[in-house]
């Protein structure tokens, strides 16, 4: 009958997707992908019991499209998985048996499509990794050895290093944005489209000192965000 699936069938990948293996594989309950628990990261001591979702079904998705990658570093390794109990039911000594850690992944900052570069974020490497440009990127770049910050060059690099010491809101934008290559000048707003009036009101009713905060739209002017620089 189409559509039924007898007991024995198993679409199930037969080979785990990380090291390409086959031998004793855990298998994902909402997709097709299998794998060995110690290739897992972090490793997993065990095979779980009840449903299990594997690490691409529990990624979350990106937020919108990435329009352009501008840097790579190596991310935290994720925590231990929680050892299973003992025979008695009471946790196993971590001294005893040590938890399997896992290992860096890469994270990438990347611009959006149609935002400004100030909403520039990090994605993990597995939200990238079915997307045409994170392939084009692993086959132009060094993938082993994350690339250097850009902190120009020669009189340059000097200038901004003598700003930063003299400036903490300059240096604060310099690690959040400038050394992975994002310029000053993209990071200017063009033209405010809007702006509104915050009024604070004292309330005489409950407490003197009670302050309110009102906004009020100015009339005639369209509700549009300031107009960034989309790069």
């Amino acid at each position: 009958m189409p559509g039924h699936h007898s007991e024995e069938e198993d679409d199930h990948m037969e080979f785990c997707r990380v090291c390409k293996d086959g031998g004793e594989l855990l298998c994902c309950d909402t997709c097709p992908s299998s794998y060995h628990i110690h290739c897992l990261n972090p490793p997993l001591p065990e095979i779980p019991n009840g449903e299990w979702l594997c690490p691409r079904c529990m990624c979350p998705p990106l937020k919108g499209k990435v329009q352009k990658i501008l840097h790579w570093m190596w991310g935290e390794p994720p925590l231990p998985a929680e050892p299973p109990p003992g025979p008695d039911g009471k946790p196993i000594n971590p001294l005893t048996k040590p938890p399997l850690k896992g290992h860096p992944e890469r994270e990438f900052f990347v611009k959006w499509a149609g935002l400004s570069y100030w909403h520039c974020s990090w994605v993990s490497e597995l939200q990238l990794y079915h997307t045409v440009m994170y392939r084009n990127y692993q086959r132009k770049n060094d993938m082993d050895e994350p690339p250097p910050y850009d902190y120009g060059s020669g009189e340059e690099e000097l200038n901004n290093e003598k700003r930063k010491s003299k400036d903490p809101q300059y240096a604060a934008m310099e690690e959040r944005f400038y050394r992975y290559g994002i310029k000053p000048e993209w990071m200017v707003i063009h033209r405010v489209l809007n702006h509104r009036w915050v009024l604070t009101v004292k309330d005489s009713f409950t407490s003197p000192s009670l302050l309110e905060c009102h906004t009020f739209h100015r009339p005639g002017i369209k509700r549009n965000p300031a107009r960034l620089n989309y790069g």
